[in-house]
């Protein structure tokens, strides 16, 4: 199963993807923000997306390749066609492919962007509030993932509303929480 955690920078993508993967036995996070961390790379050039989506489906192999078949991904997919491409990539591998977009409010994202307390906020913060009107149109013309509202939620609980959407929709019931993968979350929002 791979499940794809979409948003905007700030909203709690990596803490939320850190937390759905201790809902596998055995599974690996890709954080898209270190796969793409080449310099330079523009999220607007196709080519250096098609390199980082080819990164994703490279290390996917590996893994699979030594038994590993649940997968959380987790970036800004601004896209809705290439974001269905990448899933259809993806689904050679390994299916189900699920997206999940998170969303909160502007406050809200402004906080959780203060909170991590990088050197440039308000850089963050406008690129956060770009990022969320991109998406917004964006979505209007496709899918950019199932909607998860944020706002009033603390990281484990969007985590546990994501779970039970993948468990009602794979049919599977599968305990959770099996295996803890040596995060700390906790300093985390929420």
């Amino acid at each position: 199963m791979i499940l794809i955690i979409n948003g905007p920078l700030g909203i709690g993508k990596t803490t939320t993807a850190c937390y759905l993967l201790e809902k596998f036995r055995i599974g690996v996070m890709l954080d898209g923000d270190y796969i793409a961390a080449l310099h330079p790379f523009d999220h607007y050039n196709p080519t250096h997306l098609d390199y980082a989506y080819h990164t994703f489906r490279v290390l996917i192999a590996h893994h699979l390749a030594h038994g590993i078949r649940d997968f959380v991904l987790n970036w800004v997919f601004e896209d809705p066609a290439r974001l269905q491409q990448f899933r259809q990539a993806l689904a050679d591998f390994v299916s189900p492919v699920l997206v999940y977009r998170l969303t909160c409010a502007p406050e809200a994202l402004e906080r959780r962007i203060c909170q991590r307390g990088f050197p440039d906020v308000e850089a963050e913060v406008e690129r956060a509030q770009e990022l969320v009107r991109l998406l917004d149109q964006a979505a209007v013309h496709g899918e950019l993932g199932r909607i998860v509202e944020t706002t009033q939620w603390s990281a484990v609980t969007v985590a546990e509303t994501i779970w039970q959407h993948v468990q009602h929709v794979t049919g599977e019931n599968s305990g959770g929480c099996e295996g803890r993968h040596g995060f700390d979350v906790s300093s985390r929002w929420g």
